[in-house]
């Protein structure tokens, strides 16, 4: 699945993956491939990007807040700031 990450001042990540983490206000969730679309609030803490290649580590994002959004084989993530 095609997969953005960005912040106010940066892109974060542009690229494709197998799954992602997402921290909802209910707590973690996945999207993969053919999610149903959908939009969601995130809170506080870390995506994960994983990759089809498994010998390729997860890529981890510490954000404060943000927003979702799944269409299809996209997922795009606006977040209001990153932690580093």
């Amino acid at each position: 699945m095609r997969v953005k990450i960005l912040s106010p001042q940066e892109l974060l990540f542009d690229g494709e993956a197998k799954e992602v983490v997402l921290p909802g206000y209910d707590g973690e969730f996945s999207v993969m491939d053919f999610h149903c679309s959908s939009v969601h609030s995130l809170r506080r803490g870390q995506i994960k990007v994983g990759f089809k290649d498994r010998t390729i580590p997860k890529k981890r994002f510490f954000i404060q807040k943000g927003i979702a959004q799944v269409a299809m084989s996209e997922l795009r993530v606006l977040v209001e700031k990153y932690l580093s």
